[in-house]
């Protein structure tokens, strides 16, 4: 069976229980399967999939964003927004990480490094799969990029919140902002129990923000450069 849905953006989204129609038309279109009879197991080619018909409008613009490239929306506060990284941002990532200082960011991959590819890679295997990543920071009043933020999995496999504020940004409460709206995304989108940070030895204002967040210091490990600090879910 196959159906078209717009989305209330006004985006094409095709449905599909049958492989070879999801295989055809994603070429051209957002697609989503349909696991409405179908036995377990069944595999559809897209990276979206409903159980029924009666699929929901927000999970509908997830599919059409995601083919399109369009950022999503992660959290908003009084003073920021955290999106997501498109497949354009190559520029602008490698621009805060400079101002952000080499240091400052726990990224070790750098995926923006590799072109528009390695970034729609990362979107899929961070985003898609695990609803997490990294992250960046707008500053409401100006529109302006002022820094990096988010949870990947590090630590012994646990997600791990990282952080950058741009230096000509700091010291103005944005890195504690941005942390908490991530440490309750955590919580609320991610069911998350804990969550962990590194901060380097030399990292005096990250450990102070740290215990600020409610962070402690992981009782079993100090590590080489730094030491992990962790938080559980109340």
């Amino acid at each position: 069976m196959l159906r078209f849905r717009l989305t209330a953006s006004g985006d094409l989204v095709v449905l599909s229980d049958e492989e070879t129609v999801l295989a055809e038309m994603r070429r051209r279109f957002p697609v989503m399967g349909i696991l409405d009879g179908l036995e377990n197991g069944t595999w559809l080619p897209c990276e979206y999939c409903a159980q029924g018909w009666d699929v929901e409008e927000e999970y509908l613009q997830i599919a059409a964003d995601r083919y399109l490239g369009r950022p999503r929306l992660v959290s908003e506060t009084a003073r920021l927004r955290l999106r997501e990284v498109s497949p354009w941002d190559q520029s602008l990532c490698q621009r805060l990480c400079r101002e952000m200082g080499e240091a400052a960011f726990r990224e070790k991959e750098q995926f923006w490094d590799q072109g528009e590819a390695g970034i729609r890679e990362y979107i899929r295997s961070a985003y898609v799969l695990r609803e997490a990543g990294v992250w960046l920071i707008e500053e409401k009043e100006t529109g302006l990029c002022i820094g990096m933020a988010g949870l990947e999995p590090s630590f012994q496999g646990e997600m791990e919140l990282s952080y950058g504020i741009a230096e000509a940004k700091r010291r103005q409460g944005f890195a504690e902002e941005a942390c908490r709206a991530i440490i309750d995304y955590g919580w609320k989108k991610l069911n998350l129990q804990k969550i962990f940070c590194f901060v380097r030895a030399d990292n005096l204002p990250s450990q102070r923000l740290a215990l600020k967040l409610g962070f402690q210091p992981a009782s079993d490990a100090a590590c080489a450069g730094g030491r992990p600090y962790i938080k559980r879910r109340n």
